[in-house]
């Protein structure tokens, strides 16, 4: 009865294992993806792109992240400003005559 469930398991392992081999690369080209990029660096919002790419809305938010997440940290807390400026802000408070 050990030997028949160990069979099982290994039919079923094999039967996984096809069909992982089996997938091929269905997804956009790189073309696509970048012209959705250019398409947002331009302004357009995700779901104009869209609409003129026929790219789901989050696929693009999801490139978008990624392409985010791969830009360097250009932080640089080394240069700060000597000298500020602040514009006048006039309010009036209390009552008008």
């Amino acid at each position: 009865m050990v030997i028949e469930e160990e069979n099982k398991i290994t039919n079923v392992r094999i039967a996984v294992v096809k069909k992982i081999e089996s997938y091929s690369e269905i997804g956009y080209s790189k073309k696509v993806k970048e012209e959705c990029l250019m398409l947002y660096l331009n302004g357009s919002g995700f779901r104009a792109i869209e609409r003129i790419t026929k790219v789901n809305h989050n696929t693009v938010i999801r490139w978008v992240k990624q392409a985010a997440n791969q830009l360097p940290d250009k932080n640089n807390k080394s240069r700060i400003p000597q000298v500020g400026q602040l514009d006048e802000l006039q309010t009036f408070v209390g009552k008008k005559k």
